[in-house]
């Protein structure tokens, strides 16, 4: 979900994909 980058944290977030 790295490629997904999103207000979430990229790899930083659990769930970056969802939020």
């Amino acid at each position: 979900m790295k490629a997904l980058m999103r207000p979430g944290g990229g790899d930083s977030g659990p769930s970056d994909g969802d939020q």
